[in-house]
């Protein structure tokens, strides 16, 4: 998970970082933002899961910031408040943008625990919803499943969708993957590979070839497994781990004397 820190004074955002990270494993990046602007730049150029937010800043509110966010449709996160003060103001806004909860400052540290883990158990319940939509389209799509058309979420709230056809190879960052096309396009996905791996392998006849490449096999041009090293129709050059490259190996013996028609004359047009 992803997280950012709306705080303008550096020491409690330390403090609230360091708290984050004891009472919780789940998050493997926490950038912090001192001012609404840097806030407002690093959201709008990131995917984060949750950001935990200061309500009053120097400049302003929070809750100014994310007026502006709703306006550009850039709010994809949960949010957590934090402040000082007890005010019925604060708590009727932090409804109105469907906050996770609401802190005060001390920080209590039960009460932390308890918001990390409504947080996480919120973004688990979406991500298994979004696995369900993807599964339904598998389903509706069945006898197509090598083609299926597949929805992949981009930053800033952007949606593209593929045909499994299109996509070459998919190769994980982190909690984000790199989608790329049969015209070598490369798309920023916000999901991580393992999210889209489990479909696209026992559904669509993608194989792993490394612990963060997923290929498309019918985008391979050669395979040289002395080196572990695929190339791919559309000019990508690719490194195997020992598995994956006996994982391709295994999967191109099992093509010959039984390559369809169709699969032939597919490789014969790309190439």
């Amino acid at each position: 998970m992803r997280a950012l820190i709306l705080e303008d004074i550096p020491q409690t955002s330390d403090m609230i970082k360091e708290r984050i990270m004891k009472f919780s494993d789940q998050y493997e990046h926490i950038d912090q933002a001192t001012s609404l602007d840097r806030a407002e730049y690093l959201i709008s150029e990131n995917n984060y899961d949750v950001v935990f937010m200061d309500v009053n800043l120097p400049t302003g509110t929070s809750f100014h910031l994310l007026k502006k966010l709703a306006n550009k449709d850039l709010i994809n996160f949960e949010i957590v408040f934090i402040t000082g003060q007890q005010e019925k103001d604060h708590l009727i806004n932090a409804i109105k943008f469907s906050a996770q909860d609401f802190l005060y400052k001390p920080l209590d540290d039960n009460e932390l625990k308890k918001a990390l883990s409504k947080v996480e158990n919120k973004i688990q319940e979406t991500y298994q919803n979004e696995k369900v939509e993807v599964l339904l389209n598998l389903v509706e799509n069945e006898g197509e499943l090598r083609n299926s058309r597949l929805a992949f979420h981009l930053p800033k709230g952007k949606t593209v969708f593929f045909h499994t056809s299109e996509i070459s190879h998919l190769i994980g960052e982190g909690s984000i993957c790199h989608l790329y096309t049969d015209t070598g396009a490369d798309f920023k996905a916000i999901r991580n590979l393992g999210y889209y791996k489990s479909f696209l392998i026992e559904q669509c006849g993608f194989i792993m070839v490394s612990k963060s490449t997923l290929i498309n096999p019918s985008f391979v041009k050669s395979y040289d497994h002395s080196n572990l090293t695929l190339v791919l129709i559309n000019g990508a050059t690719l490194k195997c781990s020992r598995r994956g490259g006996k994982a391709f190996r295994d999967y191109s013996k099992s093509l010959d004397g039984n390559k369809s028609l169709w699969f032939t004359i597919k490789n014969f047009l790309r190439n």
